[in-house]
């Protein structure tokens, strides 16, 4: 057996190639690399070793290559045993060969043990954090004007914070604020943690507290995210008890998990009250309000809402236009093609006969270059509306028998576009129309021969107008709500509320779903018998 001391550095051996020698490490540390061991981005990682650390004892008994790359990471004192000299060595003492052997096993089988208990302990965590986890956002800070770009630089601040804070992004509804929290997280060093999150509206008291820190033997999400991180999402709704929680954990960083519910008035042994834990992840909270008790906690982020930015509007309209426009199509070209797809877009918005793009002006002014190697100018009054047609892409088979009856059909498309339907034939004849044949039906005659009326309801309204329906909805969909009378009336009131100032309330979507089909149904029950 020799010593060596080697430098930092030094391969020792090379993966797959016959090794030279028994090596144990005396001091030291060296750095082990082979095909099984994998960073969380698929690239080949490598672990360090330190004394104690055999190489090549199989390989040489066996005749095998070596099965890793092994490279020293400090200066390190090795004991070598010439491949030669530990062949003689086995064939002159081979007890002494077995109760290495014997050690070696015990060693790998401990490691075996170890590793089976780290992939199950990580099977754990991700049963755990799946219904939590947040995917990375797919989009940053839109916009060129100074709130967005003091957004940008406030997020960029805050995701490379080496004391890792807890940050609140606040802000009015509809701003999407846990896109911007999520961005702190997936800009830090921290990005290969899991980002989990809890809204607190959802959940309260108790439930949400033992979600976050845990219940008796039950882990919490703290425990399982790690060096994570945790959204708190509507964290202005949570109850007074819960902010003071939060307030206790990030001032001192630690958390106690609640104790295990009574069962038959004692507790498991499981799950006796445990210590205070120590918190390793990052707390990031989102409100519609700032929350004066975390404000000397917490790092501040206020989200500016549009109407204070206009300049971002065009910058988030073209966003959301490539991501609905084009990404919603399984489109089959590649770069070139998709500019020429959005040249061929602009081109046909801008022609001079708006009818033959699909496109309608929509009021005001502007004017358009219609594109390379046309090298002319067309300026058209306002706006353009597009459709789905001018963005072409390749037919895709679930299409094959679809026919779009408005390109197809020039006349049809011109009478479905233009000013007459449906608010010409709604507002200018139907809702007068309508109102006469109701005053007529009520304070007429009651009987067919002497209202004429009542001819027109039973035997045109209700005999041809539900068949109608069910005859033109396959080729023009439900083209009757758009001129159903008891529609008009509804809008106009809708209108003149409007007008005098009211604010709409929301749609009671619920109750409807419950109790509308009821109140149809008693309706026309009430229509048909009276």
């Amino acid at each position: 057996m020799e010593v060596e001391v080697v430098p930092e550095g030094k391969l020792l051996q090379r993966q797959g190639r016959q090794p030279e020698a028994f090596i144990v490490v005396r001091q030291g540390v060296v750095r082990v690399q082979d095909q099984t061991t994998t960073a969380p981005d698929g690239s080949s990682a490598s672990i360090e070793a330190g004394p104690g650390t055999l190489f090549n004892l199989s390989e040489l008994i066996l005749g095998l290559g070596a099965s890793a790359t092994v490279r020293t990471a400090t200066p390190a004192t090795l004991w070598v045993v010439p491949a030669e000299g530990l062949r003689d060595l086995a064939a002159k003492r081979p007890d002494l060969l077995l109760e290495v052997g014997l050690r070696l096993s015990q060693e790998m089988t401990g490691r075996v043990n170890a590793m089976t208990a780290e992939r199950q302990e990580e099977e754990r965590r991700q049963r755990a954090l799946a219904p939590y986890v947040v995917a990375a956002p797919k989009r940053g800070v839109i916009g060129r004007s100074k709130y967005a770009e003091r957004l940008r630089k406030q997020i960029v601040v805050a995701s490379r914070d080496p004391t890792r804070r807890a940050v609140l992004v606040f802000g009015e509804p509809g701003l999407q604020k846990e896109t911007f929290a999520s961005l702190i997280h997936f800009g830090s060093k921290a990005r290969t943690g899991p980002l989990v999150q809890i809204d607190c509206a959802s959940k309260q008291g108790e439930s949400l507290l033992a979600e976050l820190f845990g219940r008796g033997s039950k882990e919490g999400l703290l425990y399982w995210v790690g060096d994570g991180a945790v959204m708190l999402k509507n964290i202005h709704k949570a109850a007074p008890s819960i902010l003071f929680q939060i307030s206790l954990l990030l001032q001192e960083g630690t958390y106690q998990p609640l104790p295990s519910n009574w069962v038959g008035n004692k507790f498991s042994s499981l799950d006796l009250p445990r210590p205070p834990q120590k918190n390793t992840a990052r707390i990031l909270l989102t409100a519609s309000q700032r929350v004066p008790a975390l404000d000397q906690l917490v790092t501040t982020i206020a989200v500016p809402p549009l109407r204070v930015r206009p300049a971002d509007i065009l910058d988030l309209q073209r966003w959301v236009w490539m991501r609905i426009c084009v990404c919603a199509y399984a489109f089959p070209g590649n770069t070139e093609e998709l500019f020429g797809l959005v040249a061929r877009a602009a081109t046909q918005s801008i022609a001079g006969d708006a009818s033959t793009a699909g496109a309608k002006p929509a009021g005001g002014d502007v004017a358009g270059k219609a594109g390379a190697g046309t090298g002319s100018v067309s300026a058209q009054p306002g706006p353009i509306q597009l459709d789905k047609d001018v963005f072409w892409v390749a037919a895709k088979s679930a299409d094959r028998f679809k026919v779009n009856l408005l390109s197809s059909l020039p006349l049809a498309r011109g009478f479905l576009r233009g000013d007459f339907f449906p608010e010409g034939l709604n507002h200018g004849f139907t809702k007068y129309a309508f109102a006469v044949i109701v005053i007529a039906l009520f304070v007429g005659p009651q009987d067919r021969e002497h209202n004429v009326f009542l001819n027109f309801f039973w035997d045109w309204w209700c005999a041809a107008r539900w068949p109608g329906v069910f005859l033109v909805y396959p080729f023009f969909g439900r083209v009757w709500c758009a001129v159903c009378p008891f529609m008009i009336y509804g809008e106009i009131v809708q209108r003149w509320r409007e007008s005098q100032g009211a604010q709409l309330l929301k749609w009671p979507r619920d109750e409807m779903e419950k109790w509308g089909g009821w109140f149809l149904w008693g309706l026309f029950a009430a229509i048909l018998i009276w």
